[in-house]
């Protein structure tokens, strides 16, 4: 499977680049890589950004911004990673989920599809809505991608509901896995709290 982490936003609400928070040792974008690599993905993308100086962290492809994307958003990030990827379905993943699991991405890989989901399988939350990034997109949305971009509607949550998506709900167990952390105060509350199973 591929799995793609898109870790190029401006991060403007924590105030700081949230890919790099530190977590036990690890930047965040460094434990993602990690869990998608013991969920078994084959090929991990980060979207949006260069290779670090230091070469870390290893097994992954970096992929910079193109300066047509520059500034597009998540969908534009998504729009690379079905073009890099050498397989037909791509996991979809934030760079700042502090709970995310190995067990939750092999979950969200073994999720069939079908006919009515020629776009790709999205998952939906307890709130009823869609969880963009933790979902799985085919190759065949590209077109799609491409001319919301190109019309200047950048919403993933548009895209979906614009596409063939089949919809799946997200178990209870993994709920936790996918919250992410978007001001400094929710990144101080999840390591307070540390409610999750850190790996």
């Amino acid at each position: 499977m591929t799995v793609a982490i898109l870790a190029g936003g401006q991060s403007v609400r924590m105030g700081q680049d949230k890919a790099l928070l530190p977590l036990d040792g690890e930047t965040l974008l460094e434990r993602t890589i990690r869990m998608a690599i013991e969920a078994g993905a084959e090929t991990v993308l980060v979207i949006g950004r260069e290779r670090p100086a230091d070469d870390d962290p290893a097994g992954a492809i970096f992929l910079p911004d193109a300066p047509a994307d520059a500034g597009q958003g998540p969908l534009a990030g998504l729009a690379a990673a079905l073009e890099a990827a050498p397989t037909d379905r791509t996991l979809l993943l934030a760079c700042d989920m502090p709970c995310l699991t190995a067990e939750a991405i092999r979950w969200l890989a073994s999720l069939p599809s079908d006919d009515s989901g020629a776009h790709g399988t999205v998952t939906v939350g307890a709130d009823g809505e869609p969880e963009p990034l933790f979902s799985v997109y085919s190759r065949a949305v590209r077109p799609l991608v491409r001319e919301r971009l190109a019309s200047g509607r950048r919403s993933l949550k548009g895209l979906i509901e614009t596409g063939a998506f089949t919809s799946v709900a997200l178990p209870e167990a993994f709920r936790t896995a996918i919250v992410n952390a978007n001001t400094p105060e929710e990144w101080q509350a999840a390591l307070r709290q540390r409610r999750c199973p850190v790996q």
